[in-house]
């Protein structure tokens, strides 16, 4: 198929809006920018990034990074050169195991899992270049082991860091321990070990502001989990341990607010709403409930999703519990018998993006989603149903 059949085909995908049906508010749903932090634009992150105009995302089953221009409606891969296959790195849209996406000082950043590497960009995919490796004595010291647990990673001010759980094994005994480690973005001096512990398995980061938030956790026990909370300063490289004790929820995803934590549970028995208020040692419960699956954050307000046999509920509700937009997305055009797995990749002050993979035959097709925040409207913003199913 043509680069231009390809445009074509976005383009009339993106002007197709099904209306949803949708209960609850329909007042827009208020997103406060943070303007001191590099993501500024997404609540949070799932190889995905935005600012006013531009949102970027990867697809998962293909290697790629796209970008959806907010005013021209135009979706496609982050790549302008003809008859591009995209994939190596001589693409502009090549993206492998990427565990890392960030706009930062107009750039747009990128960090590559498979071969440790920090590549930059010009926003349009062009003057891509790799910034630095952090594939150092820094990194092998403290992620050389039998297994890497859950690796996360943030561009924030400058600097990069990584995130992860490390398990291993020697002669039949088992040790694991979880650590964070920083490296400055644009220079190839060593990073620092900004965290490190031998009592929790799994690791959490989160930038806001002036701090690197991290949990470090264990959730591995029948009877009590538990973690603690530590706030890493940008500015003097200092930390403090802002709570220590039992985890009452199952979930390493968590937002920061000017005054609190807030976490969420992220079972089908259980999307308890819970909150860190700084300053105090223990964890209140401050919403308690049944069904959804907890997805992230919008502002201070709640996602929630889950999968059902008609499509995908979605719901926001605030800290009091009550629902601020109630919805179901409905997979266009899918067949009885299809499995669909969703994936919420963010939010900005506009949309909820939504990456679902629809099992077809051998081979999954895909469909990015974007959902209004307040339930009205659901665009197609690209899809490779057509070609995996043989119409295109």
């Amino acid at each position: 198929m043509t680069i231009r059949k390809i445009l074509t085909k976005l383009t009339i995908a993106v002007l197709l809006l099904t209306t949803l049906c949708s209960c609850g508010s329909k007042e827009a749903i208020e997103v406060t920018i943070t303007e001191d932090c590099d993501y500024n634009f997404f609540q949070y992150r799932e190889n995905a990034c935005s600012n006013e105009a531009v949102v970027y995302f990867e697809l998962s089953d293909e290697q790629m990074l796209m970008f959806y221009d907010k005013q021209s409606g135009i979706c496609a891969p982050l790549c302008g050169k003809p008859e591009c296959d995209h994939s190596d790195a001589s693409c502009n849209a090549y993206y492998p195991s990427g565990d890392g996406l960030c706009l930062y000082n107009g750039k747009l950043y990128r960090f590559y899992e498979s071969d440790k590497t920090i590549v930059c960009s010009d926003t349009d995919g062009t003057n891509k270049t790799t910034v630095r490796s952090v594939n150092t004595t820094l990194f092998t010291n403290n992620f050389s082991g039998s297994y890497i647990s859950n690796p996360s990673s943030a561009f924030h001010r400058g600097w990069f860091y990584y995130a992860a759980g490390v398990t291993v094994v020697s002669a039949g005994t088992t040790k694991e321990y979880s650590r964070v480690i920083a490296y400055p973005i644009d220079s190839d001096e060593e990073g620092t070990l900004i965290y490190s512990s031998d009592e929790y398995k799994d690791v959490a980061i989160e930038p806001y502001g002036d701090y690197i938030y991290i949990m470090a956790y264990d959730d591995s026990s029948d009877d009590v989990n538990t973690m603690e909370m530590v706030r890493y300063s940008v500015e003097t490289g200092e930390s403090e341990i802002l709570y220590k004790g039992e985890k009452p929820f199952q979930s390493r995803r968590f937002c920061v607010t000017d005054d609190a934590i807030i976490f969420g549970g992220c079972t089908t028995e259980d999307y308890t709403i819970y909150k860190l208020t700084f300053g105090e040692d223990t964890i209140e419960t401050v919403y308690e409930s049944t069904y959804y699956y907890t997805y992230g954050f919008i502002g201070e307000n709640i996602l929630l999703g889950l999968y059902t046999i008609d499509g995908f509920d979605i719901s926001i509700i605030d800290l009091d519990g009550n629902t601020l937009m109630a919805t179901t997305v409905i997979y266009e055009d899918l067949e009885a018998g299809r499995f669909v797995i969703p994936t919420i990749m963010g939010t900005d002050d506009d949309y909820i993006y939504i990456d679902a993979l629809v099992w077809s035959n051998e081979y999954p097709y895909e469909s990015i989603i974007a959902l209004s925040l307040d339930g009205s409207e659901q665009i197609t913003l690209w899809s490779n149903a057509d070609e995996v199913n043989g119409e295109g």
